[in-house]
């Protein structure tokens, strides 16, 4: 494991060694919005961080979470909550479709973390489920074992892997 520092959001987290940080130009760019990319398509990145004063309780965030996630056309599979700094918050996992491909789905998860008058709001990429193509070739989107006749899923990293890495943040 690597210790990787965003100073512009005030946090350090530790993922492993062969990850990396988004490129210098999107770093630049989106400063308080850190990226790390793993080796075989893992991503974890914060969507936003802002200040907030004022959490609300567990049980608030995680329906606020849930209706964030819906409101983007997402459908949400599971909402439950992640110990972080000695504190519970809210995480969810949920399908996306695919832009170019409705039926093609990419997995993910989503934490809000409410730490030091500050909201987290963090996304990490677990697996994609697509389909052959009408002509029977696999979708160049995807890679790993046939489901069925008609499916193929690609796990990307665990969700374990991505909660130890979550729960590995501490505040600077």
């Amino acid at each position: 494991m690597a210790r990787y520092a965003f100073r512009r959001a005030r946090i350090t987290l530790e993922a492993p060694s062969t990850w990396r940080k988004a490129p210098l130009l999107k770093r630049m760019r989106y400063p308080r919005q850190p990226e790390l990319y793993g080796p075989n398509s893992e991503y974890i990145g914060f969507d936003s961080v802002e200040r907030d004063d004022t959490p609300p309780s567990v049980a608030e965030a995680s329906i606020q979470l849930r209706d964030d996630i819906v409101a983007r056309g997402n459908t949400v599979v599971s909402v439950s909550s992640l110990v972080v700094l000695g504190k519970e918050h809210p995480t969810a996992i949920f399908d996306k479709p695919m832009l170019y491909a409705p039926r093609e789905m990419t997995r993910m998860k989503k934490y809000r973390l409410f730490l030091a008058g500050t909201v987290y709001t963090i996304t990490a990429t677990l697996s994609f489920e697509g389909s052959k193509s009408a002509r029977g070739e696999p979708s160049p989107y995807q890679r790993g074992d046939v489901l069925t006749e008609s499916s193929r899923r690609t796990t990307f990293y665990s969700e374990e892997g991505y909660d130890k890495i979550v729960k590995s943040i501490s505040i600077s």
